[in-house]
C-alpha cells in the first residue's frame, strides 16, 4: 500500500514540476517580447541584436548604422503559437515604422520562431532581423 501511495506521490510531483518550469517558460517569453518590442521602439538595437541567436549558435549580421535613419513607434504581437513543451514559438507581429528623412509610416508583418534554450535560460528569436525599406 505504501509503495502505491509513494509512486502516485512521485508522479504527481513530477507532473506539477513540469507544469511550473512550462509556467516558467512562458512568463519568460512574455518578458522577452516585452523586452525585444521596447528595445525596437527605444532604438537599442544592440539589445535587439542579442535576441538573434540560431540554434546553432550563428547571429546575423547587421550595420547598425543604418537603422539609425529609422524610428520605430509600434510593436505588437498578433499572434502566439508554442509547441507541447512550450520550447519553441511561432510569434506573429506587426512592427510599425518610418524613416526619420522621409516620414512614410510603413507597416511590416513578423512571423517568426523563436526557441528556449535550457542552458541560457533566456529566450531566442532564430528568424533574422527585420528588414526596414
Amino acid at each position: 500500500m505504501w509503495r502505491i501511495l509513494a509512486i502516485i506521490t512521485s508522479v504527481l510531483l513530477v507532473a506539477a514540476c513540469s507544469n511550473m518550469a512550462a509556467q516558467k517558460r512562458m512568463e519568460n517569453l512574455d518578458g522577452a517580447l516585452d523586452s525585444y518590442g521596447a528595445a525596437l521602439r527605444w532604438a537599442h538595437y544592440q539589445d535587439v541584436l542579442s535576441y538573434h541567436l540560431n540554434q546553432d549558435g550563428k547571429r546575423p549580421v547587421i550595420e547598425i548604422d543604418k537603422l539609425d535613419d529609422y524610428s520605430v513607434t509600434g510593436f505588437e504581437i498578433t499572434e502566439r503559437v508554442l509547441n507541447e513543451d512550450q520550447s519553441e514559438a511561432f510569434i506573429k507581429s506587426e512592427l510599425v515604422y518610418y524613416h526619420k528623412e522621409y516620414g512614410t509610416v510603413r507597416k511590416l508583418r513578423l512571423n517568426q520562431n523563436w526557441w528556449y534554450s535550457e542552458e541560457a535560460k533566456h529566450w531566442f528569436v532564430e528568424t533574422a532581423f527585420p528588414e526596414f525599406k
